[in-house]
């Protein structure tokens, strides 16, 4: 009987050691999870606020690197405007001063020496019209070409674009842009800005293609992005401008946000 006692004793202490045992053993398993899961979210948070530091320091290189630029722009004009300033004083100021003088003489004589005066007043108009020739010869080798100022405005907005809107863009464009007017210039990018808002604003878009090209008969003005585009194309105020630009000077406009978006202009030649 004793015997049999001490069994059974035996027996519920195995399942009481059991029944702890079991719950002992998840917690442990759960503390476990729960440490790692701290070790992991810590090395995560370390991992970001390092990714964060580095993004910080990315963009504040490339503002240095914008502001730089702005200042080599800004310097340029400067020196632009000196050297400009510095031709037109050395070339036309000695010879206005010194017409100016011959006109006093020239006053002076009219009425004792007429034959003296008339000379004096030729000379000083083959002076100024000597000093005329240099201001014309001046401006033309500073004045830039049309296309150039085209162009480079066009690469400045691109320029612009990706730096604002964060979004990878290239442009393409042919050798023969003297053909393009500055009204047609004036109305591209006037275009192309309205074009780059809504892509930021709307088309998702990664990657950018801006493609001038002067063909025999027309001007084509392509910008395509890869976003997600549109089926039903609904002309608000900005593609409603776009449009109303273009005709403006006998050219088209196509939409089509089949494949992204692209918007096309046509400008006859």
């Amino acid at each position: 009987m004793s015997g049999l006692i001490m069994s059974v004793f035996i027996i519920n202490d195995k399942i009481m050691i059991y029944e702890y045992l079991g719950p002992s053993l998840i917690s442990l398993v759960a503390y476990y999870f729960i440490l790692e899961s701290e070790r992991t979210i810590e090395k995560l948070t370390k991992c970001n606020d390092s990714l964060k530091e580095k993004n910080y320091e990315l963009r504040a290189k490339l503002n240095d690197q914008i502001e730089y630029k702005k200042q080599i722009i800004y310097t340029s004009q400067l020196q632009e405007r000196n050297n400009i300033a510095q031709e037109i004083h050395d070339k036309l100021g000695h010879s206005i001063s010194g017409s100016l003088m011959q006109l006093e003489a020239a006053k002076l004589l009219v009425d004792k020496d007429s034959n003296k005066s008339k000379l004096i007043i030729q000379n000083t108009i083959n002076v100024l019209r000597e000093g005329m020739e240099r201001i014309r010869f001046t401006l033309k080798n500073i004045k830039p070409e049309v296309e150039q100022l085209g162009i480079n405005k066009v690469k400045l907005l691109v320029d612009e674009f990706k730096n604002k809107g964060k979004i990878n863009a290239k442009l393409y464009y042919s050798n023969e842009l003297d053909k393009i007017t500055y009204i047609e210039w004036k109305v591209i990018c006037d275009n192309m800005q309205e074009v780059f808002t809504n892509i930021i604003k709307y088309s998702q878009a990664s990657n950018v293609k801006v493609n001038v090209e002067v063909l025999n008969t027309l001007i084509k003005v392509e910008i395509k992005d890869d976003g997600i585009g549109c089926f039903r194309i609904e002309k608000g105020l900005g593609l409603s401008g776009i449009e109303e630009r273009t005709m403006n000077l006998n050219g088209k406009v196509i939409f089509d946000g089949y494949s992204g978006f692209s918007v096309i202009m046509l400008f006859p030649i």
